[in-house]
Parts: structure tokens; C-alpha cells; sequence
């Protein structure tokens, strides 16, 4: 908790003055008052996002933050506002206008499908500051990713008190303040044929030139001194039909900016939120081929003295190691290609040229066939085992090839095709419901499954 003379420090600031802002200030959005928000959305640091259809063929994404009154003056130190307060409060506020209908509905699909308990208030300063960074970022620098830019953006007054909370000097612990924000602005801006970008929900193609624009966009932030808010939710797609997807950047107002030697929290951050995504993007790609590997980043840049120089140059080599992983890869050319593609504008000619050899090379490279374990089961729900897992080997093709190996390996007396076959999914095992389905790598703690008809567990 905080020390007294720390409260009476946060505190003594003034409560009164001149309202920020005047109703009717968002008429602008006029033309997205009739949009239909889907119910999705998600949240960074400062800013929440609402997607919305506002016909069949145009995606908008709305996002919204608090401004920390003006009259407020904490100092240096950040504010913030309980997530669950604010959203109690939202449901129950009454709207009269088309203009007040759209705010607080994208205001209460962010904070849904955030989960943080505080969220931050952000300055007036910030906000100024954000089209000045987000120029830089474009200009500076040469990204894979666009830059969002919003169609419209509007400043909201906003009518709801709301108690003020800022962060212990001692803990992780948060003090309420006594004083509450009772009118301020929402930023609101629209961007318009895009939508938020689910992971979870890309196919390889879309999943591998995300993997490659992401790490390199951050490899030459971070050479620019940028040190991006580069969580999942900074980041927006765009696919029209029959092209390649197109991922875009639009929050920079959390981001630090033009710093050689930054605070070791904005780097230990930066780095969280990185490795974070990437993690989770490489599980995601082994999931769709386990024959995609992802190298990891150095355990070096977890150390707490970590410095932007030596971040910059693991940076570097991550960035390297990764392209010649994915271009390398023995998968499906067309893929690869198309993330060459969307490599071709920030790579230089030489560069270039190099992974186009890595390309060839992986095209050449014969895949290997998959190693399959397999275990006898008692029962389908794989609560029963009968011996130890063991390695079926051969060139396997299919389930069909699978039944046919166990079938001669363990000199069988029934036929092949008597065989059920296994997988596991999720902790659960599933029965393979089609002969022609591909196999996948196993070991012996993730193996196939097989059962045989009663009677017929014996060998010849």
C-alpha cells in the first residue's frame, strides 16, 4: 500500500475547472451510426477495440480510450479506472442519440472482451503525440505491416463518475483515490476494412506472413529506437477476396519513442508482449504441420540487464533465423512464396536473392516421412493401456498404411481393416474417422492409439 505522505502527495491535486469537452462532438461518425457490432473486441494497454458490419462488404474497427481529465495533475505517475466499474456503469447508462448508441456500444464490447482489472487513463499529451509517433513509425522506417490510418475520429463527452486508482510505490497492490473523474473525453476513431486479428482462427498462410512481418517489423523498430506496443491487439488485418492478407499497425500512443538507453521496464515490457505472440503464433503453425519448426529467442534477452543494444542485435539474428526457417521450410512452395512476397518491400536485393536460394533448397529438400508411435488401448476412452507404446516404422502414408503396419508388426490373425485407430485431441481420444487422413509426427507420451476387436487381442 502507499505510504501516507505518498496518498497526501497523489492527491493534492485539483478537482475543478472547465469541462474538456461540449456534446455532439462525434456527428462525425455519422455515417457509421447504423453499423452492426458483431460482439467481438479486444483490448491493449490504454486503447479498447469494437469490430462492426456495416454492409456485407465493409468491416469497421472502432477504438476507444479514456483521457485523463485536464484538471487532474497526477504528476508523472499513471491513473487508471477499475475495467468492471466502468462496464457496470456502461450497461446501465440510457442513450438518447444515434451518436450515443455507437460509443457506448463499442465502449462495452472492448471492456467484454478485456480482462485486465485496471486500465489505463491515458494524457492528453499521449494522445497529441500518437499521430506524431504513428508518422515517424511510417516514415522512419521500412514495415511489412501498414500503418493505420483512421477514416474518422471524434472526441466523446462522456458523463460517469468513476473513482481514480493509481499503483502502489511499494507492490503490486493499487490505492482508490478520494477523488473521482466525473466528466471527460473518450477518443473514438474508426478504421475502416478491417478487422481485429484472431491467431487462433488464421490459416498457415495468413499465420506464417504474420510470424515473418512481425518479427521483422519489430527487428527494425527496435533498430529505429521504437519500442512498439506490440501486443496482439496493436495489430489489424485486411483480406480481400483472392489476395494475400495485409496486416496492419495502428495504436502507437503506448509506445517509447527515439531512446538509445530506455527504462528497463519498456524493454522487459517490449520484450513480454513479443515473445508472448510469437509463442503462441509458433504453436499455432505446429499445430497446422508439425513439421514447422519456429526457432526460439534467446534466453539471453530474458536477462533483467538486458540493454537496447544487445536486444537489438538478438533482434537481428532471431529475425534472420526465422526467415531462413519458414523460406527453408520443405512445406508447400506457394506459401513460402507468398511470404517472400511479403517480404519484397523492405528487403534489399541481396537479401532478397539469398532467400530465394533458401526457397529452392526447400523445394528441393526431400521430406522425411513422420515417425509414428502407436499404443494398444483397453478401452476407447484411453483409460486402459495394454504393453508399452512402440515405433511402427516405414513409409506411412496414411491411417490405412498404419492398420496394415500394426497389423504385420504384431502378426495379427485378424485383417488390417479390423483395426480402429486413435488420435489424441484436446486430452481426449478420437477415433480416426478417414483411411486417406495424413499422419503426424509422434513420440511415446503423444502416440496414435489403436484397438482391436474383442477377442482378437492376441497375436498369431
Amino acid at each position: 500500500m502507499l505510504r501516507p505522505e505518498l496518498v497526501a502527495i497523489a492527491l493534492a491535486f485539483c478537482v475543478s475547472g472547465r469541462p474538456d469537452c461540449s456534446p455532439g462532438t462525434c456527428q462525425t461518425l455519422r455515417p457509421y451510426f447504423k453499423c452492426e457490432f458483431d460482439g467481438r473486441g479486444t483490448a491493449g494497454g490504454g486503447n479498447t477495440i469494437a469490430t462492426a458490419k456495416c454492409n456485407p462488404a465493409t468491416d469497421i474497427v472502432v477504438r476507444t480510450s479514456f483521457q485523463l481529465p485536464s484538471h487532474v495533475d497526477n504528476g508523472s505517475q499513471p491513473l487508471f479506472f477499475n475495467r468492471m466499474e466502468a462496464f457496470t456503469i456502461l450497461k446501465n447508462l440510457p442513450f438518447y442519440s444515434g451518436e450515443e448508441r455507437f460509443v457506448f456500444q463499442a465502449l462495452a464490447y472492448g471492456f467484454a472482451n478485456d480482462h485486465r482489472y485496471l486500465r489505463r487513463w491515458i494524457a492528453k499529451e499521449e494522445i497529441l503525440q500518437e499521430h506524431t509517433w504513428r508518422e515517424h513509425s511510417f516514415w522512419k522506417t521500412r514495415l511489412v505491416f501498414e500503418v493505420a490510418s483512421p477514416a474518422a475520429e471524434c472526441q466523446f463527452c462522456m458523463h460517469m463518475s468513476l473513482p481514480l486508482y493509481q499503483l502502489s510505490q511499494d507492490g503490486p497492490d493499487h490505492q482508490k483515490l478520494e477523488h473521482k473523474a466525473d466528466e471527460f473525453i473518450v477518443q473514438v476513431s474508426v478504421m475502416q476494412r478491417v478487422v481485429a486479428v484472431e491467431l487462433s482462427a488464421l490459416p498457415l498462410q495468413d499465420l506464417l506472413q504474420f510470424l515473418i512481418g512481425y518479427v521483422q517489423d519489430l527487428t527494425a523498430l527496435a533498430h529505429a529506437r521504437i519500442w512498439h506496443d506490440c501486443h496482439i491487439g496493436n495489430v489489424l488485418m485486411q483480406q480481400p477476396e483472392g489476395q494475400d492478407v495485409t496486416f496492419y499497425w495502428h495504436d502507437f500512443a503506448g509506445s517509447s519513442f527515439g531512446n538509445s538507453k530506455p527504462r528497463a521496464e519498456v524493454l522487459q515490457e517490449f520484450i513480454r508482449k513479443m515473445s508472448e505472440t510469437i509463442k503462441f503464433t509458433a504453436g499455432r503453425l505446429h499445430a497446422h504441420d508439425p513439421t514447422l519448426s519456429i526457432p526460439s529467442l534467446s534466453v539471453d534477452i530474458f536477462s533483467p540487464g538486458i540493454t537496447a543494444e544487445i536486444l537489438q542485435r538478438h533482434l537481428r539474428e532471431f529475425n534472420l533465423d526465422v526467415q531462413r526457417h519458414v523460406l527453408g521450410w520443405s512445406g508447400d512452395l506457394r506459401l513460402r512464396q507468398a511470404v517472400l512476397r511479403s517480404l519484397g518491400k523492405v528487403l534489399s536485393p541481396g537479401r532478397y536473392e539469398e532467400l530465394q536460394l533458401e526457397l529452392m533448397k526447400g523445394s528441393a529438400a526431400p521430406q522425411p516421412p513422420p515417425a509414428v508411435w502407436v499404443c494398444q488401448m483397453g478401452s476407447p476412452d484411453g483409460e486402459e493401456f495394454i504393453g508399452n507404446a512402440f515405433q511402427v516404422k516405414g513409409v506411412l502414408a496414411n491411417v490405412d498404411d498404419l492398420k496394415e503396419a500394426i497389423e504385420k508388426k504384431e502378426k495379427l490373425t485378424i485383417a488390417a481393416s479390423k483395426i480402429d485407430i486413435y488420435h489424441q485431441e484436446d486430452g481426449r481420444w478420437v477415433k480416426e474417422a478417414k483411411m486417406s487422413a495424413s499422419l503426424r509426427d509422434t513420440d511415446e507420451a503423444d502416440c496414435y492409439g489403436f484397438m482391436l476387436p474383442a477377442g482378437a487381442a492376441g497375436a498369431a
